[in-house]
């Protein structure tokens, strides 16, 4: 792995949520925010879901997904992937955490849960300076007609 794919694995590791983009038959795109669980060394990201909500049958229709990772103006990973949903027992427990209880209280082995897994294909991201050295760079930039150096922009293959 490169050092911008380590960088990329780690944004979202670190950053931990995400909005899960797929979509919708009927109307179109679909943003909803989830728990990521990342996992570089099996390259890829992995979702607790349950069987009925939406993604599940967007998914089902249509398994080009894309992930966005923010921290606001700071670190921003962009992951288009495709996703499969699986009911693997064993991947759930293996997967389960404390967060995962609080969404499923009945524990892994509630059959609601499932998995959405993503395997991660064309990845972006951006890596800039906190929000106030972020408005100072782009304060200098402004006085002195300059571009402002706002961090690292790379397109990277997960």
């Amino acid at each position: 792995m490169t050092n911008e794919e380590d960088r990329a694995w780690e944004m979202m590791r670190s950053i931990g949520y995400c909005s899960l983009v797929t979509k919708s038959a009927g109307s179109g795109l679909r943003a909803r925010p989830m728990t990521a669980i990342t996992r570089k060394e099996e390259g890829r990201v992995y979702i607790f879901a349950g069987k009925s909500e939406a993604a599940i049958k967007e998914i089902a229709s249509n398994a080009d997904v894309l992930l966005t990772f923010s921290t606001g103006p700071s670190q921003n990973v962009c992951l288009n992937g495709t996703a499969s949903v699986v009911s693997d027992r064993s991947l759930i427990e293996r997967l389960w955490s404390p967060g995962a209880q609080a969404y499923f209280p009945n524990g892994p082995k509630d059959p609601e849960i499932t998995v959405i897994v993503v395997n991660p294909g064309a990845c972006e991201y951006w890596d800039g300076p906190n929000k106030a050295v972020m408005v100072a760079k782009m304060a200098y930039a402004l006085a002195t007609g300059g571009m402002p150096d706002l961090g690292d922009k790379r397109k990277v293959s997960l």
